[in-house]
């Protein structure tokens, strides 16, 4: 008797705890933007310098940047025109 109760109070909880991460997915979902999947902005590569430091390729439509981004800021390196090989 002892043994049921506490399975049926393991299951409720288990099932209170699914449907209260299913809401906090759901709500995360509704609330943040979609990511295009053709958009025009793609991120290339991301290569970690250190912790607080990053090298950047980004290709916009036919233009690839590379950019620094740190703790002070983003800063475009440099900038040239994509060529397809």
């Amino acid at each position: 008797m002892l043994d049921t109760y506490f399975l049926v109070k393991f299951l409720i909880t288990f099932l209170l705890l699914i449907f209260t991460l299913y809401i906090i997915y759901y709500y995360l979902k509704k609330k943040a933007p979609a990511i295009k999947k053709n958009g025009k902005i793609h991120i290339e590569e991301i290569n970690y310098i250190d912790r607080n430091r990053q090298i950047i390729l980004v290709t916009v439509k036919d233009i690839e940047l590379l950019i620094l981004n740190d703790e002070k800021g983003a800063t475009v390196i440099k900038e040239w025109k994509r060529s397809d090989q």
